[in-house]
């Protein structure tokens, strides 16, 4: 009797222990759009490189730009819009402190980004991780070819 009720325990704790679901399912990872759309986006690295009278010559725009400028940072709403919100310091206290930019959108199979406003540009999207958003895009300036490469880094 006392063996049957010993094995009886065992077969309780053992059958309670298989009731409940053991299996964790994986997180899905996120989308590039998902990633950019997340949070905000605080620039680090702005530079461009022109040939003008046969010279290349590099410009560093934000090693240039004001400490006002340095602490804005972008919002990729996840509807397509764009907005930079000016960050604890607006460089003029009448400026609005989120402005709208336009409209962002992954193309290409998220090898490119297309910003729309005043203008349109397509950029090469070089790293889009969960920490870093890094592009290259060409314009031309003043009559010369321009390669711009932007950093951002996510504030989370």
């Amino acid at each position: 009797m006392r063996f049957n009720l010993v094995l009886l325990g065992f077969i309780v704790l053992f059958a309670s222990c298989e009731t409940g679901s053991n299996t964790v399912t994986p997180e899905k990872p996120k989308t590039k759009k998902e990633i950019l759309s997340s949070d905000r986006w605080r620039i680090t690295v702005y530079t461009s490189v022109y040939t003008d009278s046969g010279e290349t010559k590099t410009v560093n725009h934000f090693h240039d730009s004001g400490l006002c400028w340095k602490d804005n940072y972008l919002l990729f709403h996840p509807n397509g819009l764009l907005s930079l919100d000016e960050g604890p310091t607006r460089c003029n206290i009448d400026d609005p402190q989120i402005v709208e930019l336009g409209t962002w959108e992954l193309v290409n199979n998220d090898a490119q980004i297309r910003f729309e406003g005043d203008s349109t540009v397509t950029a090469d999207v070089l790293t889009l991780t969960d920490s870093l958003f890094s592009i290259r895009y060409y314009e031309v300036v003043k009559g010369h070819l321009s390669v711009s490469n932007k950093s951002y880094m996510h504030l989370k």
